[in-house]
């Protein structure tokens, strides 16, 4: 699918950080296959637009990756009114993105500080300009539902509050994988998987291979021997490795890499493929409060507030479509 196509190819050429776009020949012919599936050029407009800002004002790269909701909405919303299904569910991530990079600008006082600099005052409508697409989005779902006499029920797992990280020095990204497998001395098939910065995902053909290659990379520490992974998993094949280099190693611009035929040797980050970035750290993060919100035939509004527990959400939403709960995976209805 076109679609599919495009989202991975842009998703692995952005990265941790949105790059200038380079529209080619694949943009185009995917676009206009797009266009044919479910994609408004209402949309496609908007992606001009937007992308005529980041040319005029490059902090508006930061906000690209919301667009990516603005896209997938036309599918879904295309495939609903085609087919109109008795249930189906529709996932974004782009408010809580803004959230997670944006918080301190959208609510100063949670850090003590004040915004003072262009910088500043533009992040700090980053996480309406989210929430702006989001509310044209539930718009039109609840005007569908009214028109079915359905119901729409909003629902985020968690939420978000504020987050000190500390000083910033900048964090470690891997852009050459072949020059990085080679740096460790790794010589066999790797499958490079995209992950989310900072983590790195890799497929192998089979899982004694995998074992070798989380024996290899767990060699690459700081200069005191510790790891640069906060985190090294194993799933059959496949390899989940988060990039957390220590202080030292930042500052040093240098990781060592523990050999068995003689002493550790020093590899610099160019020697590993791998190049210091800086964006915005982060100042939000995942606190266990959700919100769950239900509109349609038969709801009466309320201003309640009252706090349930997530394993509730379930049999609630069975129970609405008229379903008799069934036991779950343990064993609870």
């Amino acid at each position: 699918m076109a679609f599919q196509r495009f989202n991975l190819r842009q998703t692995k050429q952005d990265g941790a950080q949105a790059a200038q776009v380079q529209l080619n020949s694949s943009i185009a012919r995917d676009l206009l296959e797009m266009l044919q599936s479910g994609l408004r050029l209402k949309t496609v407009v908007s992606l001009s637009a937007h992308l005529a800002k980041e040319r005029a004002n490059v902090l508006h790269r930061s906000r690209r990756s919301v667009l990516q909701a603005l896209v997938a909405f036309d599918f879904f919303e295309d495939a609903l009114k085609r087919s109109q299904p008795e249930f189906c569910t529709f996932f974004t991530n782009h408010v809580a993105g803004m959230m997670h990079r944006y918080w301190k600008h959208a609510f100063p006082e949670d850090f003590g500080t004040k915004l003072s600099t262009p910088e500043e005052l533009f992040h700090a409508e980053s996480i309406l300009f989210a929430m702006d697409i989001a509310d044209t989005q539930i718009d039109a779902l609840m005007s569908y539902v009214h028109g079915r006499r359905g119901r729409l029920m909003l629902a985020s797992s968690m939420g978000q509050e504020a987050i000190d990280r500390g000083s910033y020095r900048g964090e470690w990204r891997i852009t050459d994988i072949p020059r990085f497998l080679h740096g460790i001395g790794w010589n066999e098939p790797a499958q490079d998987l995209l992950a989310m910065q900072p983590d790195f995902n890799f497929a192998f053909p089979s899982e004694a291979e995998a074992r070798r290659f989380m024996q290899t990379t767990a060699r690459l520490t700081d200069a005191n021997g510790e790891s640069v992974w906060k985190r090294a998993q194993r799933t059959g094949t496949t390899i989940n490795l988060g990039l957390s280099p220590s202080a030292q190693a930042i500052d040093e611009g240098a990781a060592w890499l523990t050999r068995d035929d003689g002493p550790a040797a020093k590899l610099t980050i160019a020697d590993l493929g791998i190049e210091l970035l800086h964006r915005d750290p982060g100042t939000g993060y995942h606190q266990p409060h959700g919100v769950l919100m239900v509109f349609g035939s038969g709801i009466d509004p309320a201003d309640l507030r009252d706090q349930i527990d997530s394993t509730e959400v379930r049999p609630a939403i069975l129970q609405m479509l008229g379903l008799e709960p069934f036991p779950d995976r343990t064993g609870r209805p």
